[in-house]
């Protein structure tokens, strides 16, 4: 069992969780369906698609949790969104970027049942052939030490969290921290039964 977030858009990597993308709406017509690619478009009509897409795993009356989203997976304020199977619609009611989140799974298993992966790029689009690994260590500069936690919550979810900014182990043997750079992210998870 495998399951990835998809690659998705930060700006700020500091005292905070990340996971899933998560998007709010508002003005639903229809009903989204669990499993379908819900797509952003820029316009009311839906012509004028933005890239942004990814599958929904789970939803509120207020909001959809993704997985597999595009690699700059950022939603924005006031767009509209389209279930591409149920054909539902709302508008996105808020920014994605930058929100605190978890990594949701619903498999009625904690974080120990896992390899975790959370790998970072360069640049707003994720590119998994050269990302970098995220690691649970940690460094200390000045005051400030730095790296993620992974944090159960229930057996649904389980938090990454960062200190005050990410840390990645360099090919050099160095340390990169993480603070506020305008990189992207993805998170992959799998269990093997």
């Amino acid at each position: 069992m495998s399951l990835s977030t998809g690659g998705y858009n930060l700006s700020d990597w500091m005292n905070r969780n990340i996971g899933n993308v998560i998007v709010t709406f508002d003005n639903l017509v229809g009903v989204f369906e669990i499993g379908e690619v819900v797509k952003e478009y820029s316009n009311a009509i839906h012509t004028i698609p933005t890239g942004k897409y990814g599958r929904i795993l789970a939803k509120t009356a207020t909001t959809l949790i993704l997985i597999f989203v595009d690699n700059t997976a950022t939603f924005s304020n006031n767009f509209y969104l389209l279930g591409q199977n149920s054909g539902a619609t709302a508008d996105v009611n808020g920014n994605s970027k930058d929100v605190n989140t978890g990594v949701y799974h619903y498999t009625g298993y904690t974080s120990k049942d896992f390899t975790v992966a959370v790998r970072w790029w360069t640049a707003t689009t994720f590119v998994e052939a050269t990302a970098i690994a995220l690691h649970q260590a940690t460094t200390t500069t000045v005051t400030y030490n730095y790296g993620v936690a992974i944090i159960d919550k229930s057996t649904d979810y389980f938090l990454i969290q960062t200190a005050p900014g990410g840390v990645e182990i360099q090919s050099d043997g160095g340390v990169g921290v993480l603070t506020n750079q305008d990189y992207s992210i993805q998170i992959f998870i799998k269990r093997v039964i």
